[in-house]
């Protein structure tokens, strides 16, 4: 009776095992790694192999950054100003008096 729980134990032990690694494989997938061993690493090696799995580098991620030409979703212009007509330095960010047209970092004021 007692080798019949250890079985059943076992199997429901691997069962769990199988999901999980199942779930660790997709996420290998959806970072741009399709190989099987992604599947048999968690599977194998259990949470050390979960962790090496949910370590790996976003490839997708990083081919997506490297294409040239392609904007940055939510960058905006950063604004300038600076009170009683004086400018701020868009190479520096120091703020300048109105009648200096040269920043002390040496760019000239830049009319806007």
């Amino acid at each position: 009776m007692e080798a019949l729980i250890i079985i059943a134990v076992a199997i429901v032990v691997l069962a769990i095992d199988a999901y999980l690694a199942v779930i660790f494989r997709d996420v290998a997938a959806e970072k741009g790694f399709y190989e099987a061993r992604y599947f048999w690493v968690p599977f194998l090696f259990g949470i050390v192999g979960y962790i090496l799995v949910a370590a790996l580098p976003d490839r997708k991620a990083a081919a997506a950054a490297q294409k040239p030409g392609r904007p940055l979703a939510n960058f905006t212009q950063p604004t300038y100003s600076a009170p009683n007509g004086a400018w701020v330095c868009m190479i520096c960010g120091t703020q300048n008096p109105f009648d200096v047209i040269r920043c002390r970092c040496g760019a000239p004021r830049n009319e806007q």
